[in-house]
């Protein structure tokens, strides 16, 4: 009965049992049908799990709700902290760096992936890039403090942008 009720809405995940929750099978079931699912999965296996992660990005739900950002936020530290999934994800939506390990909020290229995939700026204008580092607004915010106020960092940032 509850399995039933969670392939028609996923978010009935958050009250199944304990055992439910953790379940594999479930879990995927859940989160196929909506992606903030993921966020009802007690398992930290299965939040490790870069199949569910997947399925998390390719899960149908609200388009309002950025996938690739939720997959991350409910994602294992580990997963949080594979630099080679936190790169794939950010190129998708940089603002998902908020949720990536400490180390690689720190890590330059990580943070200017994100910066190049959420910031093109309208013009050529230096003055846009770096008033967004200056103001912490977008995904510099998540970047570590020591990188939003390395220059050096933000001209690389800055460089990076594809321009039209």
């Amino acid at each position: 009965m509850v399995t039933a009720a969670i392939k028609q809405k996923g978010e009935v995940l958050e009250y199944a049992s304990e055992g439910l929750r953790g379940d594999e099978r479930v879990g995927f079931m859940a989160i196929l049908n909506t992606a903030t699912s993921l966020k009802f999965v007690t398992s930290d296996e299965l939040r490790g799990n870069t199949e569910l992660l997947s399925a998390v990005q390719n899960a149908r739900g609200d388009h309002r709700v950025n996938k690739h950002r939720e997959a991350l936020r409910y994602a294992s530290e580990d997963l949080r902290g594979d630099k080679e999934v936190v790169l794939y994800i950010v190129k998708k939506e940089g603002t998902a760096l908020e949720f990536a390990s400490d180390e690689l909020r720190g890590d330059k290229e990580v943070v200017l992936v994100a910066v190049n995939q959420s910031f093109p700026p309208p013009s050529n204008s230096q003055e846009v890039v770096l008033a967004v580092a200056e103001q912490d607004h977008g995904v510099l915010q998540y970047a570590s403090k020591e990188l939003r106020w390395d220059k050096e960092m933000v001209m690389e940032a800055y460089e990076s942008l594809k321009w039209p």
